[in-house]
């Protein structure tokens, strides 16, 4: 069983508290095998197949960037290397489903705070990948590939059809529910790239449940207005 972080929860508002339960939930329900999505209203961008890339911060750690889609990033033209994607294309279009639990409920007290997550119609879809090392390459040129050196790309995602949070902080309630079937926790595959774009065969790597991450639009927005 996993605790809450009480003082991420702070005053109770949504934000926060998703941010404090997300954590907990991927090791008590995943066992940190999958990470659940930390910032709901994002949610549908965390689908099967998104790539994303790690972001130094300097001192204070590292912030994960959410690209798109594969199909959007692979280079398509022009001389060799270039994409399989005929073999893409059917990695993209043949998914399976695994079981899983459908449901989940978990309360949190503290004193006179406490924290209800219902997550209800969860499915779980994973990229059967159909895809030799060699046959995905990333088009350099693009500015959100521009010279990484590695990337990730999710391969599992569990959806939900509805998550309920439910706060009360000292006898002051609140509630927020998502309005439709989006992704709730992923895993993925992480990634070389060498410097014609080429993926290289998936490294090992630990999913990160209290990772920070932010689409690529918001940080290009964001050093507009820097």
């Amino acid at each position: 069983m996993s605790d809450l972080n009480w003082g991420t929860v702070g005053k109770g508002d949504i934000k926060d508290v998703w941010q404090a339960a997300s954590p907990a939930i991927s090791k008590e329900l995943f066992n940190n095998k999958m990470a659940v999505v930390r910032n709901l209203p994002d949610a549908s961008y965390y689908d099967l197949m998104t790539c994303f890339c790690k972001e130094n911060k300097g001192l204070v750690g590292k912030e994960y960037i959410l690209m798109d889609h594969i199909s959007d990033l692979v280079k398509t033209s022009g001389p060799a290397p270039g994409t399989n994607l005929n073999e893409l294309l059917n990695t993209c279009s043949h998914t399976i489903k695994e079981e899983i639990q459908t449901q989940y409920n978990k309360t949190w007290k503290k004193g006179k705070k406490s924290v209800s997550v219902t997550v209800e119609g969860m499915k779980k879809h994973v990229v059967n990948w159909a895809l030799y090392t060699g046959d995905l390459v990333l088009n350099m040129g693009l500015p959100a590939v521009h010279n990484i050196k590695t990337v990730y790309v999710i391969s599992e995602v569990v959806y939900a059809d509805n998550i309920l949070v439910e706060v009360d902080i000292d006898g002051v309630k609140v509630e927020s529910s998502t309005d439709t079937p989006a992704p709730f926790a992923i895993d993925y595959q992480k990634f070389p790239v060498d410097n014609r774009g080429v993926l290289g065969p998936a490294l090992d790597h630990k999913v990160d449940p209290e990772a920070d991450f932010c689409r690529v639009e918001k940080k290009r927005a964001s050093k507009r207005l820097g």
